[in-house]
């Protein structure tokens, strides 16, 4: 029997790929400048390593600052752990969709602060996460720009967000779709 070999996404090249996509929307965080300054922090290790449920990105505004992180450790787990991909290519396809994801979902956030959202109301809204209107509106954000963009990366995108996983089952189907 042969062993089957699954991709593991490394960190280095998550904090490759978040560069390059803070390029392709760049003009969205320029924008966003204008009203605050803005901090990136690419977090490669935290205590919550691992944990099930934990935050891939955080954003917030303190100190008249936007500050946005990436926490490249939760992310490598969910698609290292979640899903079994054996199949190279689509696994660079599939991590970087999920970045855009939460790339952008984090931008609409910043947008909200700019628009006057605190962390007060924030909490306020829902004490669920995923009841939580601002967090409904930055999925959609997301989705939307990921849609226009390609009508299969959001069908994968919902995939993954109703809890679909990859396997070695559906890997080249998928593969095939987003082409």
């Amino acid at each position: 029997m042969a062993a089957i070999l699954y991709q593991k996404v490394e960190v280095s090249g998550l904090e490759q790929q978040v560069v390059l996509l803070k390029q392709k929307y760049l003009q969205y965080f320029e924008e966003i400048a204008q009203v605050y300054p803005l901090k990136w922090n690419i977090e490669k290790d935290d205590t919550n390593y691992l944990k099930p449920n934990t935050t891939m990105a955080s954003s917030k505004l303190e100190n008249d600052e936007l500050k946005i992180w990436f926490f490249l450790h939760h992310i490598e787990a969910e698609l290292n752990y979640k899903h079994s991909i054996t199949n190279y290519t689509f696994f660079e396809k599939v991590s970087l969709i999920y970045l855009e994801f939460i790339l952008l979902h984090e931008l609409k956030h910043l947008q909200q602060f700019c628009d006057g959202l605190t962390t007060e109301k924030y909490k306020a809204a829902s004490n669920k996460y995923e009841d939580n209107p601002y967090e409904k509106e930055a999925n959609e954000f997301a989705l939307e720009l990921i849609k226009a963009d390609s009508e299969d990366n959001y069908e994968l995108l919902q995939y993954m967000i109703n809890g679909g996983k990859f396997n070695i089952y559906n890997q080249n189907e998928w593969n095939e779709k987003i082409n």
